[in-house]
């Protein structure tokens, strides 16, 4: 919900634990061929991305990175480093960009990079949970394109599915 501030850190507390996040980047990039293309994203053209990684009890458990297309971010709080007033989701709200629906791809057997390996302090052939998600307005618009990586020891993954009757 707009406004709810960090909703990883009320979950965790709520769980009897501490989570806390850091950004490690936020701006332009070239995005990864996935993402340009469940963005409606010309190939080579920069969009907008925010990367953290959350923390379990001081531990990381989770790389989170968004991507947004430069009509959505560009020259707002998503594009700059610092903590956003009520989340991204708030600001894209307030943009007129709110969820109606996301598809998710969920590999339960896959390996991290190198670079993912060294951000989660685990094994290069650890198994990790690879999410990739596209959010969409009720017009079927993307506006956010994700991937989480995450220890799946210890995690629980909550979904509610609509059924259409």
């Amino acid at each position: 919900m707009p406004g709810s501030g960090d909703t990883w850190a009320q979950a965790v507390a709520a769980a009897g634990g501490r989570g806390t996040q850091r950004l490690r980047s936020a701006g332009p990039v070239n995005p990864p061929d996935w993402v340009a293309e469940s963005l409606d994203t010309p190939p080579a053209k920069s969009v907008i991305a925010r990367r953290r990684t959350m923390y379990l009890n001081d531990r990381p458990v989770e790389l989170t990175d968004s991507y947004y297309p430069l009509a959505v971010a560009a020259d707002t709080a998503l594009e700059r480093p610092g903590r956003i007033p009520g989340g991204a989701i708030t600001l894209l709200a307030e943009l007129g960009y709110t969820a109606h629906h996301a598809d998710e791809a969920v590999d339960l057997d896959a390996r991290p990079t190198a670079d993912e390996a060294t951000l989660l302090s685990i094994a290069r052939d650890a198994h990790v949970v690879r999410i990739r998600r596209v959010v969409r307005t009720a017009a079927g618009a993307p506006f956010e394109a994700m991937e989480i990586v995450m220890i799946p020891a210890g995690r629980v993954l909550h979904h509610r599915a609509l059924v259409e009757t």
